[in-house]
Order: structure tokens, then sequence, then C-alpha cells
């Protein structure tokens, strides 16, 4: 039985990675969520509470109201949680087909949205790998959103707009258009060209700090804006949707899909940035503190130039863990047998 012995004793006292957080460049956040839905089988039915592919998330219900802003006349929306599951290793969140008889009948506008169930992020650095399918002849469009959100004040968006070209994407911290005055806030947004087309599957992120926040593509810096950077904790949210404003325009008369394979958040809280996070502090200084570098996981290299280096550190931590119950397996067997 020493040999079983020594590979508890190993199990119970080897550290576990990351418990002083998560090195970002030279920042460093306290906390991650961390889904890749290709782990998952396929599931029709994804709504709140069916299991746990979205257990760091909530799948959204709710509609709003038929409204005026300026000039426009806003469509009806509904969030339907029928329209977000998982297929073929990818979240799918729906605008679905609507048609010219459905605005006529007053009909809302099916669309989808999660939100991460944590209402406490400040700043961090936020990663989507996804691509928009839209079908051929497809007339009207959709808005993907991936965002930071506190409120129509305090939030920060890369958003696609299936209506322009598909190597268009825009980028901006709210509020960017004042409707008493008319006038949009200068550079307050901004649209950019991506290399490869949003049909594609690519990395989307963005890397929130108190004064700037800076935009990637496939882990390539693209832009950066200052004006409007939010200062307050929020949610994470992603959505795809259309309301017939001047925005998005017509909602698209067949599906829109957006397919996710990655979502990756590395983040403070409002506790953990000012340093009260009780929890956190006792856990990295029990594992041996900021000084002992097995404590911090690294999630990109400084030399990094594409989205390579998070997965392959990402690997290295289930690998870890499946050795010390590949060990424990072995000596196990080792103690029957003899």
């Amino acid at each position: 039985m020493i040999s079983l012995f020594w590979v508890l004793s190993f199990i119970w006292t080897t550290k576990a990675d990351c418990e002083c957080g998560y090195q970002v460049g030279s920042e460093r956040y306290t906390n991650a969520i961390q889904t890749d839905f290709s782990r998952f089988l396929d599931v029709g039915d994804i709504s709140d509470g069916s299991g746990d592919e979205l257990d760091d998330w909530e799948v959204q219900d709710w509609s709003t109201n038929a409204t005026t802003r300026g000039t426009e006349k806003l469509l009806v929306k509904k969030n339907d949680p029928s329209n977000v599951w998982i297929q073929g290793g990818l979240l799918q969140l729906r605008q679905k087909a609507y048609s010219d008889q459905d605005k006529t009948n007053g009909k809302p506008v099916s669309i989808a949205e999660i939100v991460t169930r944590r209402d406490d992020i400040l700043y961090g650095s936020f990663r989507a790998r996804y691509k928009i399918v839209v079908q051929e002849h497809t007339n009207g469009g959709a808005v993907s959103g991936f965002f930071f959100y506190h409120g129509d004040a305090s939030e920060t968006d890369i958003e696609i707009l299936t209506r322009d070209d598909d190597t268009s994407i825009h980028y901006s911290q709210q509020p960017t258009y004042n409707y008493v005055t008319d006038t949009s806030y200068e550079d307050a947004s901004l649209t950019d060209s991506l290399s490869v087309p949003w049909t594609e599957l690519q990395e989307h992120r963005w890397d929130w700090h108190p004064d700037i926040t800076r935009f990637y593509q496939d882990g390539q810096e693209a832009a950066q804006l200052t004006v409007n950077t939010p200062q307050q904790k929020g949610r994470i949210m992603i959505n795809i949707w259309a309301d017939g404003g001047n925005w998005s325009g017509r909602p698209a008369d067949k599906d829109v899909i957006m397919e996710i394979q990655t979502i990756e958040l590395f983040f403070n809280t409002s506790l953990s940035y000012s340093g009260g996070d009780i929890n956190f502090n006792t856990a990295c200084e029990k594992a041996g503190g900021y000084g002992d570098t097995n404590t911090i996981c690294v999630v990109d290299k400084a030399s990094s130039k594409n989205t390579t280096s998070s997965a392959v550190h990402l690997q290295s931590w289930v690998w870890h863990g499946g050795v010390a119950w590949a060990v424990l397996i072995l000596s196990i067997s080792f103690v029957i047998v003899f």
C-alpha cells in the first residue's frame, strides 16, 4: 500500500494551476470563464437549466416593446431559447426568418442572446471564436454582437452587420450617438476591415483597461478606442438580432445563425480589482503567492501572432490533471496485482 499512499499524497499536495490568476501580456486577472463547445454532443434544447453546457451563461427569454426612437419605428424583438442549441461542436444562435407578412401581423422578430451569470466583471481580456452563416438570396439582415454591458451609457461592442460586406466589422463604446442633439460622439466608434471574412471561423477579442480598449482579430491588434471606456462592473453578452431600425435594417427573411466554437474570458471582478477578494487572496497565498510562477497561468505568449498559444496552454492544464489520475490508476493496479 506504500505506492498508493504516495500517489494520494502527491495529488493532495501538488499545486493546481492558476491560483494566482491569469497573465495576459502585462496584465493579471483573477478569474476565467472558458467554454469549448466542441466538447459537447449535439443539444437541441439548451434553455436555462438544461445541463452543464452553459454553466456560466444564461439563455435569455424576454421581449421588447414596439418603440419609436427619433424617426425610427422599431419592431418588437423576442429572445427565444429555441434559437439556441449545439450542433457539430458549435453553439448556434439564430435570428429566425422574418417575412413581410410577419411584420404586417405584428409578429416579434425571433432572436437569441446569452449573458454571463456574473454581473461583476470589471476589466479583462474577452475572446470568442465564431462565424456568421447567411443563406444565399437573403433579403434584410441581422446584427451579431459580442459585448460588455452595464447600461446604455456603459457598453463596449464588437458588432457584425450582415447587410455589410463580409469583411466589415464595427467597434464601439456606448453611447455613440446623442438622439437629443442628433449628433454622433466623435471617436466613440469605428469600422474596420477583417483579413478573413466573417463567414469563416476566427477569434474576435477586446482587452478592456481603465483608460483604453484594444480590439484584436485572430490575435493581431486591429484598433483601439479611448472615448467612453466603461468604468463600471457588468456582464459579457453575445447575441444576434434585428429590429427594423437604421442600424440592423430590415430583419433577414431567412435564418441567420451565429456559430460559436469557443468563448474565453479572463477578467477581474469589482471585488478582486480592489484587492478585496479574500477567497482569491487566501488561495493564492496558500499556493505560494505571486512569486511562484506555477500559480499563474500565462494565457498568451509575448511573441504570439495568433491564437495557437492560448490553445496550447489550455491543453496543458488538462494534461497535467490527466497525468495525476493516470498515475493513480496505474498505482492502484500495481497494488492489486502484487
